[in-house]
């Protein structure tokens, strides 16, 4: 955006930032604030807060809600992000209550992004996850006018005075959080986009992934109106943002960026999946979540659809022919009801119950499902695959990228122990994550299931994840270790609704796909038109190579 005006660049946390009185702590803040933009940067701002208006003037919500386009009426926006802004007018005085002003937003706008909150604050880094816990947890009742020295270092680095290890935070508060960071995820492709209000009517849809998120934080939330009645705690939530969604805050800077792009300079272009490329369990709100781990650009861009079981049939066959010619990283995407009372399915159906003996389950008494394990029967796994699908029949393949991901009903992510650690079986045994091979023979066959695994029976009727904790080619997923977190062990079985693979990379990796493809299809066409009386030695050197002839197509290889 150009070169910065700041002098502040060379300045370290040694500086002496202190002062004999309020005012002159927030004005030097605020000055300092303002040397953080580049002329064009600085120039925008004022632009899209007005020309005459001063960055110390007071701002109401509905003033708030039209320079950033979003209607003022969202839950996210009159709970969390308004709050957010009279926070943050003072800073680094967290608990001061004077009214917003457009200096509080520009203060917002560097603190939410790691580089520009380091400079500012003339830190090597700057922790997001405590600024942000502190700001969702009610401010403290301070009175400042009786302060004699006001230690500007020592005020950003105890955010205040605020002990955010102790802080509970309402889980409806983090669950208006969450929301719309999955919406900003789908929606913002960068920090000159333009939000469309529309947006906000897919709330509701956002909100329900939302709450898969908070209940990896809290297992005791099982619908919307729990988050009402309980709370997350700091351990939680900073061990859910390294562990299990590390990107969820990714797009917030981007969002709050906007200001710095006069109104010819930004773009309404949105992050989606077309309505032609979506499926029943692959959707633009599955896809945000999935970003709060992947790379959003990757999700939303360049993701090609394989195989949909719903539309080319449940079969290992099927699956073969339309996702092994892909040369680049896959996700498989498998969603299902879990079975509550195995006798009652066993007596529906056969199959299931020939599973089970094939399947040594664990008994009732050794799970330890969590209460929203319990409560909720909708289950969705995502599986990242990095190396391309082969036959594996008596071996395994895949790499120490590998990762399975709970989506549903709370989001958890298992990654790879051991390598290799997949196998795809077309003779009886299924697709497995985490297992070795079963045992098939003409008498019967068994499974072998790992401590943390996935399986899938070869009729893709029946799915079963089990966690045992350490010791599988998986880890055991717990955010917290023990005795933090109690050891898991539960199996959850259920039966497959949707099975989907999709194509996921780079632009490089989508591009070389595709070109390979264009390949296979002008060489299946040219052996497919070799004439059989003219070009007598390239047919005979095809059908040496077993390519056509006894019968054979010459179809692509």
């Amino acid at each position: 955006m150009g070169q910065r005006v700041s002098s502040d660049a060379t300045e370290t946390t040694s500086s002496i930032w202190t002062f004999a009185a309020r005012d002159e702590l927030v004005a030097f803040f605020n000055a300092r604030a303002i040397r953080q933009l580049s002329a064009v940067e600085l120039w925008a701002f004022r632009q899209n807060i007005g020309k005459n208006v001063e960055p110390t003037e007071e701002l109401d919500i509905q003033a708030l809600a039209h320079i950033y386009g979003v209607p003022a009426d969202v839950p996210w926006f009159t709970e969390i992000f308004y709050p957010f802004m009279c926070r943050l007018t003072s800073f680094p005085l967290m608990h001061d209550t004077s009214p917003p002003t457009y200096m509080g937003v520009l203060k917002a706008c560097l603190l939410f992004s790691k580089k520009r909150a380091a400079r500012y604050t003339s830190r090597k880094s700057y922790d997001l996850s405590n600024l942000v816990w502190a700001l969702l947890a009610p401010p403290k009742d301070v009175c400042y006018d009786n302060e004699e020295l006001f230690d500007g270092n020592k005020l950003i680095d105890t955010l205040d005075n605020t002990v955010v290890t102790e802080l509970e935070v309402p889980a409806i508060k983090v669950l208006h959080l969450f929301t719309f960071m999955l919406q900003l995820l789908q929606h913002c492709d960068g920090s000159n986009t333009v939000l469309d209000p529309s947006i906000f009517t897919e709330w509701e849809q956002h909100e329900q992934n939302a709450l898969c998120l908070v209940r990896s934080l809290n297992s005791a939330i099982v619908g919307r109106s729990d988050a009402r009645s309980h709370s997350i705690t700091y351990e939680r939530f900073t061990a859910g943002l390294r562990h299990i969604f590390p990107n969820i805050f990714n797009a917030l800077s981007l969002f709050l960026e906007r200001l710095f792009y006069i109104k010819r300079d930004t773009t309404n272009k949105l992050l989606n999946i077309s309505a032609n490329e979506s499926s029943t369990i692959v959707t633009n709100p599955l896809l945000a979540q999935l970003a709060t781990v992947y790379p959003r650009i990757n999700l939303f861009t360049n993701m090609q659809r394989l195989f949909v079981a719903g539309d080319a049939g449940f079969s290992m066959s099927a699956f073969q022919a339309k996702v092994f010619k892909w040369m680049a990283p896959t996700i498989l995407f498998v969603s299902g009801t879990r079975i509550n009372d195995d006798a009652t399915v066993c007596t529906k159906n056969k199959r299931y119950k020939t599973f089970l003996q094939d399947y040594p389950a664990l008994k009732d008494t050794e799970q330890r499902l969590a209460l929203c394990d319990r409560k909720k029967r909708h289950l969705v796994y995502a599986v990242f695959v990095k190396d391309p699908w082969k036959l594996t029949n008596k071996d395994l393949f895949g790499d120490m990228e590998t990762t399975v991901i709970q989506l549903a009903p709370r989001q958890k992510i298992f990654k790879a122990q051991e390598a290799p650690n997949i196998y795809f079986n077309a003779v009886g045994g299924g697709i497995g994550f985490g297992s070795p091979q079963p045992n098939i023979k003409p008498t019967g066959k068994k499974y072998y299931p790992g401590n943390v695994s996935l399986t899938i029976e070869p009729s893709m009727e029946f799915a079963v994840f089990r966690n045992l904790g350490e010791g599988g080619m998986f880890s055991h997923g717990s955010a917290t270790s023990p005795p933090a977190e109690q050891p898991p062990s539960y199996e959850l079985r259920f039966m497959v609704k949707d099975l989907e693979v999709w194509g996921y990379g780079g632009e490089e990796e989508l591009q070389k796909q595709i070109q390979r493809w264009q390949w296979e299809e002008a060489e299946a066409t040219r052996r497919k038109y070799i004439k059989t009386n003219g070009g007598k030695e390239d047919r005979a050197l095809l059908e040496m190579a077993g390519i056509i002839g006894h019968y054979q197509s010459g179809g692509s290889v």
